[in-house]
């Protein structure tokens, strides 16, 4: 992707990580607490979807969803 056009998971780790700052300065305390924290519940949830047959669409889909990556 070009300098204009970032990639998927380059567009969703920025937007994740502005609703992380914004929890944060709210002192939320029902969000992960860094993106870390974040990236591991898109595992477990990735886990989940497949556990249930999601296949192989969904481990090719969850590239995108990992945040920062």
């Amino acid at each position: 992707m070009s300098a204009h056009h970032p990639a998927p998971q380059n567009r969703l780790a920025g937007l994740l990580q502005d609703e992380l700052t914004r929890a944060q300065k709210l002192a939320r305390k029902d969000v992960p607490a860094s993106m870390a924290e974040v990236n591991a519940l898109l595992d477990e949830v990735r886990q989940r979807g497949m556990a249930r047959g999601g296949g192989h669409l969904a481990a090719r889909r969850g590239r995108f969803l990992r945040a920062g990556v």
